[in-house]
C-alpha cells in the first residue's frame, strides 16, 4: 500500500467507532454498482432486439448470465480472497465487472455480449460474497444485522438508479452507453476500495492466508452454513415472486401495463426503505429468531391470500412492507457462528447455496403460471417458499444448539 492510503487508513482509524460506519457506507456505494450494471440490459432490451436483432428469450437468457457464475464461482472467490486478501480480490473483481461493461459496450454479436455479461457476473459474485464477509469482520455482535441490511439496500438502490440514469440515457444516444457508464462506475468504485478500505483492527492479528484454499470449515460450520444459505435462497425466490409476477397479476385483475409497472415498482422501494428498518430492531431489541419466523408467517398467509382478496393492492402492499424486514437478520446468520478465519470459505458456502437455489427455484413460479393459466399461482408459490425458509430456520436453530451443547460439554 503506498503511502497516501496508508495516510488515508490512518485517519480512518482514528475516527474510533466510526471507522467501521465509514467501511460500511463506502462499501455499500461501491456494492450499489451491481444492481446498476444488473439493470443495464433490462433497460436496454429494446434497442438491443432491434439493432442486435436478438430474440426476447436471449434477452432474458443474457440478463440470467449475471447470476450464473454464483454457483461455481462463490465458493472460490471467498478461497482466493483469503490467499491474496479480500481488498486485492474485490479490486480486481470490479476491474472485471468494469472489463465486462466495457465488453458489452463492443460488441458486435450475441456471443460477445454473452461474454461480457459472464465476465461482469464473475466479477459481481465475487464483490458479493466478499463485501459482505468484510462487514461481518468489521460489525461482530448484534449490529451486524443493522449493517447487512444497509449493505442489502446497495442493491434495490443500484437497480433504482439504473432504471432512472439508463432511461434518460436512453431517450438521447444508443444501447452501448449504458454499458459504458456502468463500465465507468465500476472503475470509480475499483478505485475508492483501494484508496479508502482497509481491514478492522481485530482482523489484522489473524492471518487470514494460512492454510491456502483448504475450507478451513469444521463439520458443524459446513452444516450450518449450508442451512443458512438455504433459508437466505428460498425467502429470496419467495419474495422475488412479487415484482416478478406481481404486474402480470395486477394486469390480468383489469390494471392498465402503467398502473400495474408502479404497483410492481413498490417492492422496490419497500427493500429500499424496510430492510433497515428490520436490521435495526433486530439490533436494539434482539429476539431476531421471533422475527424471523413471524415474518416467514406473514409472508405465507399474505402471498396465498393476495390472489384470493378483496382487496389485493393492499394486502400486496402489507405482505411486502412485512416480508422485507428480515432480509439483514438472514444474512446476518452466518457471522453468529463462523471463526474470524473461516468466514470467508463460510460465506462463499452460504452463497454458493443462495445462488443454485435462486438459479433454479423462480422458473418454477413460471412453470405454475403455465400450468394453471392463472396469474396468482406463482405469488402463491412465493407462499410454500417462506414456508420452506422457516423449515430451513428451524433445522439451522436446531443444528445450532445442538452443535453448542456438544461445545460446552466438552
Amino acid at each position: 500500500m503506498n503511502s497516501s492510503s496508508t495516510h488515508l487508513g490512518g485517519h480512518v482509524a482514528g475516527l474510533g467507532t466510526g471507522g467501521k460506519w465509514a467501511m460500511l457506507v463506502l462499501l455499500m456505494v461501491a456494492r450499489t454498482n451491481m444492481g446498476l450494471q444488473f439493470q443495464t440490459v433490462a433497460d436496454a432490451s429494446e434497442q438491443l432486439v432491434s439493432s442486435m436483432g436478438i430474440s426476447w428469450h436471449e434477452i432474458g437468457r443474457l440478463i440470467g448470465l449475471y447470476m450464473l457464475p454464483g454457483i461455481c464461482i462463490a465458493l472460490l472467490g471467498a478461497l482466493l480472497g483469503r490467499k491474496f486478501g479480500d481488498k486485492n480480490l474485490v479490486v480486481f473483481s470490479l476491474f472485471l465487472m468494469a472489463l465486462g461493461g466495457a465488453l458489452m459496450a463492443v460488441a458486435n454479436s450475441y456471443g460477445l455480449l454473452s461474454s461480457g455479461r459472464i465476465l461482469s457476473g464473475v466479477g459481481g459474485v465475487v464483490v458479493n460474497v466478499l463485501m459482505t464477509k468484510m462487514i461481518a469482520d468489521w460489525f461482530p455482535g448484534k449490529q451486524v444485522a443493522f449493517a447487512m441490511a444497509i449493505l442489502i439496500v446497495s442493491w434495490p438502490l443500484g437497480l433504482a438508479l439504473g432504471l432512472v440514469i439508463n432511461g434518460q440515457l436512453l431517450t438521447i444516444t444508443t444501447w452501448p452507453a449504458v454499458m459504458w457508464l456502468a463500465a465507468g462506475v465500476s472503475l470509480v468504485s475499483m478505485a475508492l476500495v483501494w484508496l479508502f478500505y482497509r481491514n478492522p483492527p481485530a482482523l489484522e492479528a489473524v492471518d487470514n492466508r494460512a492454510g491456502g484454499f483448504k475450507m478451513n470449515l469444521s463439520r458443524q460450520e459446513v452444516i450450518l452454513c449450508c442451512l443458512a444459505g438455504c433459508v437466505w435462497s428460498v425467502y429470496n425466490v419467495g419474495f422475488i415472486m412479487l415484482p416478478s409476477f406481481g404486474g402480470n397479476f395486477f394486469i390480468s385483475l383489469g390494471f392498465g401495463k402503467v398502473e400495474a409497472a408502479w404497483l410492481v415498482s413498490i417492492a422496490g422501494w419497500l427493500l429500499i426503505l424496510l430492510v433497515p428498518v428490520g436490521g435495526y430492531i433486530g439490533a436494539r431489541w434482539g429476539h431476531q429468531n421471533l422475527i424471523l419466523f413471524a415474518c416467514f408467517a406473514v409472508g405465507i398467509v399474505g402471498m396465498a391470500w393476495i390472489p384470493l382478496a378483496s382487496s389485493p393492492v393492499l394486502v400486496f402492499i402489507v405482505t411486502g412492507s412485512i416480508a422485507v424486514l428480515p432480509a439483514g437478520l438472514i444474512m446476518s446468520l452466518p457471522a453468529q457462528f463462523l471463526r474470524p478465519q473461516s468466514r470467508g470459505a463460510g460465506m462463499g458456502l452460504f452463497f454458493t447455496m443462495y445462488y443454485v437455489g435462486f438459479a433454479t427455484l423462480p422458473e418454477i413460479g413460471g412453470w405454475a403460471r403455465d400450468v394453471t393459466g392463472d396469474a396468482g399461482a406463482p405469488i402463491q408459490f412465493g407462499a410454500t417458499m417462506f414456508f420452506a425458509a422457516g423449515i430451513f430456520l428451524v433445522l439451522f436453530l436446531i443444528f445450532k444448539r445442538k452443535f453448542e451443547t456438544a461445545e460446552a460439554a466438552i
